[in-house]
């Protein structure tokens, strides 16, 4: 394991440099990971993760009670961000919602991996608080009749 990077050498920094970049493209190429829930349909797809992915499914399930076609989309890694599934997520998509517990970090991940060919809303809850099922579907129904 390489502890620092202090090279003074320009060439040994360059060499360093290339090599991580390397592994980096590695990575990338075989570690991403992500659940598409009931995205195929979707008009509004939600991105969530971790415990907020638990409750952004109940919303999800909820939403889709009341007629609204909703799906989540939960990425397992968030580097490197699974833009493959997340574009196959979105891909009917009319608009997404970030649901986060902080206060908005993910938002351009997804406008990137997006190509910001499709509008991202955020809610987010931060300091520990946990957003609940009926604050994320109230959010979804805002959404939805605003217009998808």
């Amino acid at each position: 394991n390489i502890i620092n990077s202090l090279f003074l050498q320009p060439d040994e920094l360059e060499a360093s440099v290339d090599a991580r970049y390397e592994r980096y493209e590695t990575i990338k190429k075989n570690i991403h990971e992500a659940e598409i829930y009931k995205c195929e349909d979707a008009d509004l797809v939600i991105t969530a993760f971790g415990t907020t992915a638990r409750v952004a499914k109940s919303a999800v399930n909820q939403a889709r009670e009341k007629g609204i076609k909703a799906g989540l989309f939960r990425p397992k890694t968030l580097w490197p961000f699974p833009v493959e599934e997340i574009n196959e997520a979105c891909k009917n998509a009319k608009k997404v919602l970030s649901v986060e517990m902080s206060k908005g970090q993910m938002v351009d991940d997804i406008r990137l991996a997006l190509n910001c060919r499709i509008p991202v809303e955020f809610f987010g809850r931060n300091g520990g608080n946990i957003p609940t099922p009926a604050e994320i579907l109230d959010e979804i129904v805002k959404i939805s009749e605003r217009g998808l």
